[in-house]
């Protein structure tokens, strides 16, 4: 129980610290609608042009939490199989390593952070010495849940839609695909992310036995599946890790594309400074990269 306090402690510094400074690089690199290079360049104008210093703070200390996080050994073995994952998607074709990383709907954002720290914060409460075992196995269903849905949201849902050519709403489907994705090279990674136990907390057709410290979850047809404590313990162990490695996996895709960015806007900025000029987005108007573009190539002088 020490050591999922230890990681939990961690996961709380990260979200907390989003969710108290609201800083504009953490609502831009998470979030739920592709953005288009466009958008991208209209919001990066509206929102950085005005503290570029800022704007690269903010991308360093992301990039020392994210280095805090690797640092876990668990996370390491969890990275290394996340990374083959990734890079048959792009082999594929089904994850591009450009604008189409980046996407926007900061508000639904904010709600699934705050959904997140929040389970995590009920975890914290868990001490076997004074919780009823009730509450642990109560308190365990709602992280659960939460961690499934965000995972499946946030870094599963796409993929698997590319992978299928179609709009999918069951998560469980989205499970299935990615399961059985290059003939289930990648089933390892996802084991511990079950639709029964989603779906059995969802409709509350789960059995507690505090006595013999166990839970039984019941999907419909399927064989009920029995957890011991220590069991279910290990499961939102490994959860607690997958969501920490898809995170440090998604900053890691998107790192060198917000390198460029920042070297475009810096162009442009020191440009506009010495001209004593002031940039407005207009409809149709050049974008921030096309701008830093013919100002690199002496075109615009």
């Amino acid at each position: 129980m020490e050591f999922i306090q230890k990681i939990i402690s961690r996961i709380n510094f990260v979200y907390k610290k989003k969710n108290e400074n609201k800083s504009e690089i953490d609502r831009f690199l998470s979030s739920t609608e592709k953005m288009t290079p466009d958008e991208i360049n209209e919001y990066l104008h509206n929102e950085f042009m005005k503290d570029l210093e800022m704007f690269k703070r903010l991308i360093e200390e992301q990039n020392k939490r994210n280095e805090d996080i690797k640092s876990i050994p668990y996370i390491k073995l969890i990275l290394e199989q996340l990374k083959i994952f990734y890079d048959d998607l792009i082999s594929d074709e089904f994850i591009k390593r450009d604008f189409s990383l980046f996407k926007k709907d900061e508000l639904k954002y904010y709600k699934i952070g705050q959904s997140r720290q929040e389970a995590m914060e009920s975890l914290k409460e868990l001490d076997s010495n004074k919780v009823p075992y009730r509450k642990i196995f109560t308190n365990y269903n709602r992280f659960y849940v939460t961690n499934y849905e965000l995972l499946i949201d946030e870094y599963l849902l796409a993929p698997a839609q590319e992978i299928e050519g179609k709009q999918l709403f069951s998560k469980g489907k989205v499970m299935e695909i990615l399961i059985q994705y290059k003939n289930g090279r990648h089933s390892e990674l996802f084991k511990n992310l079950i639709p029964q136990i989603r779906n059995s907390i969802g409709h509350r057709d789960f059995i507690i036995d505090p006595k013999q410290l166990k839970i039984t979850f019941y999907d419909r047809e399927k064989e009920p599946l029995i957890l011991s404590l220590d069991k279910y313990h290990e499961i939102i162990n490994n959860m607690i890790h997958l969501t920490l490695a898809f995170d440090s996996m998604d900053f890691e895709l998107r790192l060198p594309i917000l390198k460029i960015l920042i070297e475009k806007i810096d162009i442009v900025a020191n440009y506009l400074k010495k001209n004593d000029l002031k940039m407005m987005p207009i409809e149709g108007g050049l974008s921030i990269l096309d701008l830093s573009l013919l100002i690199e190539t002496g075109k615009i002088k």
